[in-house]
């Protein structure tokens, strides 16, 4: 049988998977590539075994789903990659249109905790954004993920930059914990030793990823026609691991959206 394991089309993923980029990887195992919020509906549909997903997606399926050990996406602090890019100072945002990334849960969330704590109360709306010349001239922002924010620039126009890992962490002193893998609880059943031989390839895999972190780096500075040493400061701030002070950040964010109804009942961590 095929081990159907998610992945998500970023840099941010390509130390976990550097083994498996170089088919290093078993014969049982085959990987689907999508955006974060596809392959969380994915894995909630059981059309994936395990994948990333959103640290949300978790909390809304965490009786179904395991995590899997030592694992996530992760700052420290600024993360490069989930930005507030808007027009006019926080202060000023409030009721006027602030456009949703259609990729990520997580982020969203996020987003509107931080503005909250700041009273800032703008109008969201859902659409995709590519770069600034599709923001529309009345939208005071829009929230951008991934390998776009990396790349957003305002160009011409003023703008500024707002990052929320670490709007989080100027708050509460924590980690921000964006992703974490998880595995459908019914498909460990029956597959436990599947499973297991999984954790230790991903981990192995990461570990040769990030001993070769100069290599991936000219890899993704060349495919998003980047500065190398934007890139390599991007991976110095991505963190990989999932440890207490990660566990702690993602009960409180969790408690948080528990507080705000978000979250219909309080979430706890259950590993693989």
């Amino acid at each position: 049988m095929k081990l159907r394991l998610g992945r998500i089309p970023y840099a941010n993923v390509r130390p976990v998977y550097y083994d498996l980029d170089r088919k290093k990887g078993p014969e049982w195992l085959t990987c689907i590539e999508a955006p974060p919020t596809t392959l969380n509906n994915m894995l909630a549909g059981g059309l994936l075994d395990v994948s990333p997903v959103s640290s949300v997606a978790y909390a809304r399926h965490f009786k179904d789903w395991f995590l899997l050990p030592g694992l996530s996406i992760s700052s420290w602090g600024q993360v490069m990659s989930v930005l507030l890019a808007h027009r006019a100072p926080l202060k000023d945002i409030s009721n006027r249109p602030i456009v949703l990334s259609t990729e990520s849960a997580t982020s969203v969330e996020l987003l509107k905790l931080c503005l909250e704590r700041k009273e800032v109360f703008p109008v969201y709306k859902t659409e995709k954004v590519d770069n600034p010349k599709d923001l529309a001239a009345d939208a005071a922002g829009a929230l951008v993920i991934g390998d776009k924010a990396l790349k957003w620039s305002w160009g011409d126009e003023e703008g500024l930059m707002t990052d929320l890992g670490d709007c989080w962490y100027q708050w509460k002193g924590l980690p921000f914990v964006f992703a974490v893998w998880a595995v459908r609880r019914s498909f460990v059943e029956e597959n436990r030793p599947l499973v297991l031989q999984l954790v230790n390839i991903l981990h192995q895999s990461l570990k040769n990823g990030l001993s070769d972190i100069s290599s991936i780096t000219e890899s993704v500075a060349f495919e998003l026609k980047m500065r190398t040493g934007t890139i390599n400061e991007y991976y110095r701030r991505l963190k990989y691991a999932l440890g207490s002070k990660e566990q702690k950040a993602l009960l409180e964010f969790f408690r948080m959206m528990h507080k705000k109804k978000t979250l219909e009942r309080e979430v706890s961590i259950d590993f693989f």
